[in-house]
């Protein structure tokens, strides 16, 4: 029996089901998922894959062009690894999460309606209808809503990690704020080199009384999209930060930048740590 391949769709499949594979690559191994750079490289293997179906090639040049040729550059494109180790690495990690996805991928496809209609269409038994591509669009919305699903729980997961409440003392006074570490912020103090984390004027305000008050000094800045400038900063007497664990770090003395107005809209909260702050439980920085 000879069958039409519908190239269209077998580019859509395709694409999806390798779209899907490299953003399980980039999740697994915490990498930053760009959609453009995960679209552009799902559709090189896609085409590729579109190139087997119409032309007929040798079956060493085949395996050997989608195993070394295309899936590098899949990676390449996606990922960019900047070293030959992070390449080996991630190359790997496609390999394996495309075996462990094999099954599942072969069971939509051979076992569900959707599946069995996609494969009917790819080679030509049926045609397209109204019914048939709400069936395929439904399967890519599905797919799509479960990556942005997944991804938003994995970004909620890493901002709770690097959530901490804050126990601030400065002689008798005490103050608790919501705080968290943003890799963003690498200021320092030029002279030691110490760093310093930002806090709303505000709440450094309710640290000090009239007899009280903190040193303070100015700390040269640069923000990206904005001039450089100083910022007015305080040394307070000890910072303990509290884990969602329970666990707690004491930072003595530390340096904070003080911010005019509020670091978030909804007040969510009121202290940015240094990207270089130190969180190992009951440890001293």
């Amino acid at each position: 029996m000879q069958y039409t391949v519908y190239v269209d769709v077998l580019f859509l499949v395709n694409w999806v089901m390798d779209y899907v594979l490299l953003w399980a690559v980039c999740a697994v191994m915490g990498l930053q998922r760009k959609k453009v750079r995960l679209g552009l490289a799902a559709a090189l293997g896609a085409g590729w894959v579109c190139v087997i179906a119409v032309f007929s090639l040798p079956y060493l040049i085949k395996e050997g062009v989608t195993w070394l040729g295309i899936s590098s550059l899949m990676i390449w494109i996606a990922c960019r690894p900047r070293k030959l180790s992070d390449f080996l690495n991630r190359i790997c990690v496609l390999y394996l999460v495309a075996f462990l996805a094999g099954g599942g991928l072969n069971l939509i496809y051979f076992h569900t309606s959707a599946g069995v209609y996609l494969k009917q269409v790819v080679l030509g038994i049926q045609r397209v209808n109204s019914s048939g591509v709400g069936v395929i669009l439904g399967s890519i919305a599905m797919i799509l809503t479960v990556t942005k699903l997944l991804d938003t729980m994995e970004k909620q997961k890493k901002r709770r990690k690097n959530r901490y409440v804050a126990e601030l003392y400065f002689g008798e006074r005490r103050v608790l704020v919501d705080g968290f570490i943003d890799t963003g912020n690498r200021l320092k103090e030029p002279i030691t080199g110490k760093i310093v984390h930002i806090l709303q004027e505000d709440v450094a305000a309710s640290l000090m009384s009239a007899e009280n008050k903190p040193m303070s000094f100015l700390v040269p800045y640069h923000a990206v999209g904005t001039e450089s400038g100083l910022l007015t900063a305080i040394r307070i007497d000890r910072m303990e930060l509290v884990a969602e664990d329970e666990s707690r770090t004491v930072i003595m003395r530390p340096l904070f930048g003080l911010y005019q107005g509020k670091l978030s809209s909804n007040d969510e909260y009121q202290l940015i740590l240094h990207a270089e702050t130190k969180t190992e439980q009951g440890g001293n920085v």
